[in-house]
């Protein structure tokens, strides 16, 4: 074979940004969005759709930063915020209907008070987007990756099935940061009212030269890459303590939690308002453990009504002035600490731990006298409507439920009632090595428990017979959501799903293989990392190595359609250091010998 000469390109990254005074510069965005009338869907995801727009982050990286030069703001691409173009022509709101898709035609299946009904089938719960004459959605602007950097490469007619491979989509960094923390999933990208938020690992060093990446900040933008600012940097360890964004009334709070010097966990707020960012305040500085839900739509224009999902939880020790004078209890407070009540638990000695919040439950689990463990539930309708009251013996000091639920409830057309229960509580609780808890839907007054054992998955209640626990998977994989109808699990290398209402049983035989679940990633995906997968524009995205070249535990970020058939695909910037060099890629088209590989021709 014809030896051929090979050009690589440098690839030119930004340099790096200079900070002056209190600000940061702006981040230069190409063709910036100018449209916000849309709802946000995914909220807290690690990728997140506004309009036509989906922000996404660029893969994988980790977190470390040991010399400090790793995570600065402008240098990174790997791990930092993107944003790609969805080529579908946005359509506003029909009449005002609410229903209807900010991009796309599909309707979303929701109960009287305007929430999503859970347990529908996935289909009818995502927008399908299928507005083009072919059915495909696609993303917009799709080039070649390697661009003018492999101008020279010459690829023969054996070579063009490499065509499919670099075919990808154009995209644009939008906060070029690393986002996320190293232990906390549900902590992604949020979007408020034009403004995007984020955590970031600190990247300053102590009076010891050591990089303080245990530690988090906090960052919001404008999306047209405008006034960006830090929020906060935790005074303790927060890598993977939950946080939050909650838009309430006219501002959005920030709700993050980290590790004092007392062992127990801090809980601060800082309210945004337009352009003010106001002093951090603190919820607690005695929590044990902390819940922070993350409402994963927003839509300005029509509020959600009031629920649990718009208040911050923990639990704490008992103290003077609580009824309860044993063990610990969960308090519940809004997010700028107005509203606040305490909700007793078994009042012995053995801890309570907050397990989930979801669906309009509250659930966690309490140790009895006789050392079986229970989880219960309850939606605290009453401790939410409950009047303000004083108390005893802390003068000034008072609690009291939620006006803004209370006067929800004045105006609902549909009542809710007190739903609690125990979910699941037998001796074995400890043979499930994960749970997930949910309720069917809205008025359900039943909750469910997927519980993960040695000998499979079970779908397990208080109700009939699927309280000694009905299997839905023969096999105990690793969980990674459920949404809608079906449970999203890691089995071997790649992600499959399964519907968690039909049996094992039922499955194996409808399917021609026995399989109990559907495959759906076509590659192998990363199993370590903050970030697993998500569902955002009728898309699964993921995580996993572009290509051979992609450095050993990081990642990329693959968008799959939920439909059989179809075929990943990457949406993001690839890292310089991810790049193949010359005699790699010679090497991987066998233009030059193994020992000839210093880019001239011998002839």
């Amino acid at each position: 074979m014809k030896k051929r000469i090979i050009t690589l390109a440098c690839v030119l990254l930004s340099a790096a940004l200079c900070f002056s005074g209190c600000g940061y510069p702006d981040q230069r965005i190409e063709n910036p969005q100018k449209d916000f009338d849309y709802v946000v869907y995914s909220n807290g995801g690690s990728a997140v759709q506004y309009g036509e727009y989906v922000y996404f982050i660029n893969g994988l990286r980790g977190y470390a930063d040991e010399d400090a030069k790793q995570n600065v703001f402008g240098n990174v691409v790997k791990g930092g915020i993107y944003r790609a173009k969805l080529n579908v022509e946005a359509s506003k709101r029909v009449d005002g209907d609410k229903n209807i898709a900010s991009v796309g035609s599909a309707i979303m299946a929701k109960d009287a008070d305007g929430n999503p009904i859970a347990g529908m089938p996935l289909t009818e719960m995502l927008f399908d987007f299928e507005i083009a004459a072919e059915g495909r959605l696609k993303f917009a602007d799709t080039i070649n990756k390697y661009g003018k950097d492999f101008a020279d490469l010459e690829i023969t007619d054996e070579e063009e099935e490499l065509g499919e491979k670099i075919d990808w989509v154009k995209n644009v960094a939008v906060a070029p940061k690393t986002a996320g923390t190293a232990g906390y999933a549900q902590g992604g990208i949020f979007i408020f009212d034009e403004y995007l938020y984020f955590a970031t690992p600190n990247n300053e060093k102590n009076r010891s030269g050591v990089v303080q990446s245990t530690h988090t900040e906090f960052w919001r933008m404008h999306v047209s890459g405008k006034d960006v600012r830090k929020i906060l940097t935790t005074k303790g360890v927060a890598e993977s303590t939950p946080y939050g964004f909650y838009k309430s009334g006219d501002s959005v709070y920030l709700v993050c939690s980290y590790q004092n010097e007392d062992g127990k966990l801090d809980v601060v707020s800082v309210r945004m308002k337009g352009t003010t960012i106001y002093k951090a305040m603190y919820l607690t500085q005695e929590a044990n453990n902390v819940y922070i839900p993350v409402r994963d739509t927003y839509d300005k224009n029509n509020s959600a009504p009031i629920g649990l999902g718009d208040f911050v939880f923990y639990t704490r020790d008992v103290k003077e002035g609580d009824k309860m004078k044993r063990g610990n209890l969960i308090e519940v407070t809004s997010p700028d600490g107005a509203e606040r009540f305490s909700f007793a638990m078994t009042g012995n000695d053995k801890p309570t731990q907050i397990e989930d919040v979801r669906d309009g439950l509250i659930f966690y689990t309490a140790q009895t006298e006789w050392e079986t463990t229970e989880v219960q539930f309850s939606n605290l309708h009453d401790m939410l409507m409950m009047p303000e009251t004083e108390i005893e013996g802390e003068s000034g000091i008072k609690v009291q439920g939620s006006k803004r639920y209370q006067d929800y409830e004045a105006q609902a057309t549909v009542k809710r009632g007190q739903v609690s229960g125990t979910v699941f509580g037998q001796q074995n609780f400890d043979s499930y090595h994960t749970k997930y808890y949910y309720r069917q839907n809205p008025f359900d007054s039943h909750a469910y428990m997927l519980g993960f054992s040695d000998s499979g998955v079970f779908r397990l209640t208080t109700v009939g017979a699927e309280s000694a626990g009905v299997k839905i998977l023969s096999s105990s994989p690793e969980l990674l959501m459920v949404k809608g109808q079906y449970m999203y699990y890691l089995q071997g290398a790649a992600i499959w799903r399964t519907d968690i209402f039909k049996t094992a049983a039922e499955k194996a035989a409808a399917s021609p293989t026995g399989e109990e679940g559907e495959q759906l990633t076509d590659r192998d995906v990363v199993t370590a990392g903050t970030f697993r997968t998500d569902i955002v524009a009728g898309h699964l995205v993921f995580f996993a190595a572009y290509d051979e070249w992609t450095q050993a535990g990081t990642a990329y970020t693959f968008f799959k359609k939920l439909r059989p058939g179809s075929v990943s695909f990457m949406i993001g910037t690839l890292a310089e250091e991810d790049y193949p060099t010359a005699e790699q890629l010679a090497d991987y088209f066998g233009l030059t010998d193994h020992d000839d590989h210093d880019g001239h021709d011998h002839g």
